[in-house]
């Protein structure tokens, strides 16, 4: 029916006006914050300076901690940065520091979470408590993200 009355008054020589514009909201970009201070794909946070570790579902959720940590001093810095895990040895003994390294998750050549005394700075390792490492441990798989800040 509309396009019979504008093809009539276009016949007549009269226009009619255009139609209205029509609006349609786009919604903001979906952003997705992660929970604790690292990238959402991070499945395990650190934060050096807070002594911190979390553990995530690589979606942003905490599914652990915060927990204890204590890394390594300025003359053997943990390193920073994203990593992955390389690979994990429940019973695991450094011959380089000559010390246990039960429950090692390996992040970075020679540097690991481990249990180890939360009091004390390692060699650039991770150490946690023993049932912090035990979860961590069990948590993460090789391959998964880890982001370690300063």
């Amino acid at each position: 029916m509309m396009l019979l009355v504008i093809a009539a008054l276009a016949a007549c020589g009269t226009s009619a006006p255009p139609p209205p514009p029509v609006f349609v909201p786009v919604a903001p970009p979906i952003v997705i914050r992660s929970a604790t201070p690292c990238a959402v794909t991070a499945k395990a946070c650190v934060v050096l300076s807070q002594r911190q570790v979390w553990l995530t579902d690589g979606a942003g959720n905490i599914t652990f901690g915060p927990v204890a940590t204590r890394g390594g001093t300025t003359k053997y810095p943990t390193p920073t940065g994203t990593f992955h895990v390389m690979s994990k040895e429940r019973v695991h003994y450094s011959k380089e520091f000559d010390a246990p390294m039960p429950y090692s998750v390996f992040f970075y050549p020679g540097d690991a979470f481990h249990t180890g005394a939360i009091g004390a700075a390692s060699h650039g390792c991770l150490h946690l408590g023993s049932s912090s490492s035990v979860r961590v441990f069990n948590t993460l798989r090789v391959g998964d993200e880890i982001e370690i800040r300063h």
